[in-house]
């Protein structure tokens, strides 16, 4: 009987159409969104830290001040989700990695749609932003000594540059976070419904591909060969053949001896298949000579001798 838990009937999220079926049949996802949930911890943590440091600079208007402290507070939550997603891939339950797919989506469409403000104050707040620069520039100069026509000059292109540097910037950011926000939260959906449907997650074997188009037999040849050198070597050698034919060689075999080289003659050592280890040739010959006589002799020649026999001694004294 089996005990492995029916598919769960619930909705599938809508954002697991962007990741391929077929890299969501491959295998589990539960490393790969652990690792996505710490790099994206990681990451918000760096904006975080980078927004709190642009913020303390003088050469931003009041605006801008207030959307750095939004987005750092945002980018903060943002961190402490991405932390709560990694527990909850941990635990694979199905509970927590829903919690932590609807927050990460909550979460991106937050954070991007302040990005997209941000993005919109840098055009519409261009000349308090300019302005704030300058004025922060121009007291550090005054400071060190009075500015000259040309220090103000030369500070107004250093600020308008300093604007355009941080629209790429920002602008580049929004694009990035947007695109990690559909990826990470298209990789969580995913997840999300491997838990709910474990069938999914299937189990590949190596399947051996059989091109022999004449029909399956016992006796056909098989129609898939492995690569060369799939099998290791022979630690025996190559297979022994038998030997050459070689015209002139007659090796001499003995009855009674241990051949042992390839010229044919005696070995040395004892022979440990023979049973008389001290016969030459002509002895055996002769004792074989002497069997086949006694033996003739016995058959053309029968026994005429005539046995007598005589009662036992104790029986005499009954007679």
């Amino acid at each position: 009987m089996s005990t492995r838990a029916a598919p769960s009937q619930q909705a599938v999220p809508m954002l697991a159409r962007f990741v391929p079926a077929r890299f969501a049949q491959r295998a589990s996802l539960r490393p790969a969104v652990m690792l996505i949930a710490f790099f994206g911890a990681a990451y918000s943590l760096f904006a975080t830290a980078s927004l709190v440091r642009r913020r303390n600079d003088q050469d931003t208007s009041p605006k801008l001040h207030t959307m750095y402290l939004v987005l750092i507070i945002l980018y903060a939550l943002t961190a402490a989700v991405e932390a709560f997603g990694v527990a909850a891939v941990y635990r694979s339950s199905i509970g927590l990695v829903k919690a932590y797919f609807l927050a990460s989506v909550v979460v991106a469409f937050v954070v991007t749609g302040a990005e997209c403000t941000r993005l919109a104050l840098h055009f519409t707040d261009k000349s308090a932003i300019i302005s704030a620069c300058v004025s922060t520039e121009t007291l550090v100069d005054s400071i060190a000594g009075t500015p000259s026509t040309s220090d103000i000059e030369d500070i107004n292109i250093y600020c308008r540059a300093l604007w355009q540097r941080n629209l790429y910037w920002d602008f580049g950011l929004l694009i990035f976070s947007l695109l990690l926000s559909v990826l990470f939260a298209s990789t969580v959906a995913t997840y999300l419904q491997q838990l709910l449907n474990p069938a999914l997650t299937r189990q590949h074997h190596v399947q051996v591909h059989n091109f022999n188009t004449a029909g399956s037999s016992q006796y056909s040849y098989p129609g898939y060969y492995p690569p060369a050198g799939a099998y290791p070597p022979n630690p025996y050698g190559q297979p022994s053949a038998p030997p050459l034919y070689q015209p002139g060689f007659v090796p001499a075999y003995e009855p009674n001896a241990f051949v042992a080289n390839p010229e044919g003659e005696k070995g040395e050592g004892a022979n440990p298949f023979g049973d008389r280890q001290r016969l030459t040739t002509e002895q055996r010959e002769q004792m074989e000579h002497d069997r086949e006589l006694d033996a003739e002799r016995r058959r053309t020649n029968p026994s005429t001798e005539t046995v007598t026999l005589e009662p036992r001694r104790g029986n005499e004294a009954r007679v």
